[in-house]
Formats: C-alpha cells, sequence, structure tokens
C-alpha cells in the first residue's frame, strides 16, 4: 500500500494504484470511525 503511494509519485502513468490507495485510506478511516461510533455508544 505504502510502496503504491510512493510509486505514483514517479510513474505519472499509474493512475490505478493512486486511486486503489486512495479507496484503501477511505475504507479504513471509515471503520476506524464506525468502530469509534460504537464504543461512546
Amino acid at each position: 500500500m505504502l510502496l503504491s503511494l510512493t510509486s505514483m509519485f514517479y510513474y505519472n502513468a499509474l493512475v490505478a494504484p493512486a486511486v486503489l490507495t486512495m479507496l484503501v485510506y477511505a475504507l479504513m478511516w471509515r471503520n476506524a470511525r464506525a468502530r469509534a461510533a460504537e464504543g461512546a455508544a
């Protein structure tokens, strides 16, 4: 995951790793918020 994030700056043609990385981070952020909400409730 981190490797694709760093490689997208060197290889401009690789758009797919950038998109996948952002999707993974968005899903992890959403799951973390959901777990925090369950813990607070």
